[in-house]
C-alpha cells in the first residue's frame, strides 16, 4: 500500500511540473494580435508647439467640418500699457512673449492701429500738449505727426486705415466744456504721408463714431447720432461730392458693424446680428439671439472670411452687464460656440491673427488687465503674453 501511495504522489508531482512548464511556455495564452503596417502615433498635442505661459486648460469647442492643421502663434501684437507710469505702446512677439516699448515718451501714447501692409502703426499722443495722430514704423522709428489741432479745442478718436494705406479716417470731436454748447463732430481724411487733412463730413448737432473702410476702399461706414437723423449705422461712398452717408435699408437699430471680405456689412444691434449687402438686400442672420438677454457687440471677421467673432454680455439681477464671453460662428451660421477660458471682463474687442486661427484679447484677472491669446480650433493652445506689469489694453495683431 505504501508503494502505491508513493506512486500516486510521484504522478501528481510530475503532472504539476508538466503543467507549470506548459504555463511558462505560453501554452495557455491567447493568440498574438496580427501586426499592422500603421506606425504608432503620439497624441496630437505632443507634436504641437505650445506658448510658454499657459492660461488654463479648456475643452475645444465643437466645429463643423474638419479643422485645419493647428498653427503656432507668430507675428507681433501691439498693445497699450500703463507699466511705465504713463500710457505707452508696446509690441510683444506672439511666439516668445517678449515685450518692447515702441513709444518710450513721457507723454500719453495709446489707441494704436496697424497699417494694412503691417509696416507702420498709427497712434495718438499728447506729446505736443494736445491729442494728435502720429505714425511710426513697426520698430518705433520714423515717428511722424499727421495732425495739428493744438489750440483748436479738438480731439481725435477711432482711427481707420484705408486698404491702400494712404489715408486714415478719423473722427474729430470737440472737447466738452462746461457751460459751452456742444459742437458737431466731423469725419476727417488724414494723409499718412503727412501732407494734410481734409474734412469729409460734418453735420450740425450730430456725433460720429467708429469709421471703417470697405475692403474695396470705396465706402466708409460709421455711426451717426443726432436730431433729424436715423441714429445708428450710415454708409457713404467716398467719391461722392458731397459725401452723403445714408442709413441702409434693413439696417435699422444697427449700432456696431464689421466688413466681411466680400464687401458686405455685418451689423449688431442689441441682441441681433445680421449681414447684408450695401443695397440692403441679402439680409441674413448667422446667429439669432432675439430670445436671449444677451447684449452683443465687437464683431470681427477672420481674415479668411470663414469665422465671425463677437462678444456677448448678460444682464445680472441688478440689470447691470456682466459675464462677457467671446463667441464664434462659421460664416454659414453653423458651428456656433463659446471660447472658454475668458474672464468676465473683456477690455477691448478681440483681434485676429493673420492666419485666422488665433485671437488676442485683454481680460481682467486678479484686478489686472493682461493680454492673452488662444487658438480657436484647439483651445488647449493658449498663452498669457503679459505678466501683471501694469494694465495692458487694446491688443492689435500685426496683419
Amino acid at each position: 500500500m505504501n508503494q502505491k501511495l508513493f506512486t500516486v504522489i510521484e504522478v501528481v508531482v510530475i503532472g504539476a511540473l508538466v503543467l507549470f512548464i506548459m504555463y511558462i511556455g505560453g501554452a495557455f495564452k491567447g493568440p498574438e494580435p496580427t501586426p499592422t503596417n500603421e506606425p504608432t502615433q503620439p497624441p496630437a498635442t505632443a507634436t504641437r508647439p505650445r506658448p510658454t505661459a499657459t492660461l488654463r486648460a479648456t475643452a475645444t469647442p465643437a466645429i463643423s467640418g474638419p479643422p485645419p492643421a493647428i498653427t503656432s502663434p507668430t507675428g507681433l501684437i501691439a498693445f497699450d500699457t500703463t507699466r511705465d507710469g504713463n500710457s505707452e505702446t508696446y509690441v510683444v512677439d506672439a511666439s516668445n512673449a517678449f515685450p518692447i516699448n515702441l513709444t518710450n515718451n513721457p507723454a500719453e501714447d495709446y489707441l494704436i492701429a496697424w497699417s494694412p501692409d503691417s509696416e507702420r502703426i498709427a497712434f495718438f499722443s499728447t506729446r505736443t500738449g494736445w491729442l494728435e495722430i502720429y505714425v511710426m514704423n513697426a520698430d518705433g522709428t520714423g515717428v511722424t505727426q499727421l495732425t495739428d489741432t493744438f489750440g483748436t479745442n479738438t480731439v481725435y478718436s477711432s482711427p481707420a486705415w484705408s486698404p491702400d494705406g494712404k489715408q486714415i479716417a478719423a473722427v474729430r470731436r470737440y472737447a466738452w466744456i462746461v457751460n459751452r454748447p456742444s459742437l458737431p463732430a466731423s469725419l476727417d481724411l488724414i494723409q499718412t504721408d503727412g501732407s494734410g487733412v481734409t474734412t469729409l463730413y460734418q453735420r450740425d448737432e450730430t456725433d460720429l463714431w467708429g469709421p471703417s473702410w470697405s475692403p474695396d476702399g470705396n465706402y466708409i461706414a460709421m455711426n451717426i447720432y443726432g436730431p433729424s437723423i436715423v441714429d445708428g449705422l450710415h454708409v457713404g461712398k467716398i467719391a461722392e461730392t458731397p459725401f452723403s452717408p445714408i442709413s441702409p435699408s434693413n439696417a435699422s437699430s444697427c449700432f456696431g458693424s464689421a466688413w466681411s471680405s466680400d464687401n458686405k456689412l455685418t451689423c449688431i444691434g442689441g441682441n441681433a446680428i445680421f449681414t447684408f449687402s450695401l443695397d440692403g438686400s441679402d439680409r441674413k442672420s448667422p446667429v439669432d439671439f432675439s430670445f436671449t438677454s444677451y447684449l452683443v457687440h465687437s464683431p470681427a471677421w477672420s481674415p479668411d472670411g470663414k469665422l465671425l467673432l463677437f462678444v456677448t454680455e448678460t444682464f445680472s439681477a441688478t440689470n447691470t452687464l456682466t459675464n462677457q464671453k467671446i463667441q464664434i460662428v462659421n460664416s454659414d451660421g453653423s458651428g456656433y460656440r463659446e471660447l472658454p477660458g475668458v474672464e468676465e471682463t473683456i477690455e477691448s474687442p478681440p483681434t485676429w491673427s493673420p492666419d485666422s486661427q488665433w485671437i488676442a484679447f485683454s481680460t481682467k484677472s486678479n484686478d489686472q488687465f493682461n493680454i492673452y491669446i488662444v487658438n480657436v480650433y484647439d483651445t488647449y493652445q493658449h498663452a498669457q503674453l503679459t505678466l501683471n506689469a501694469g494694465d495692458n489694453f487694446s491688443p492689435q495683431w500685426q496683419p
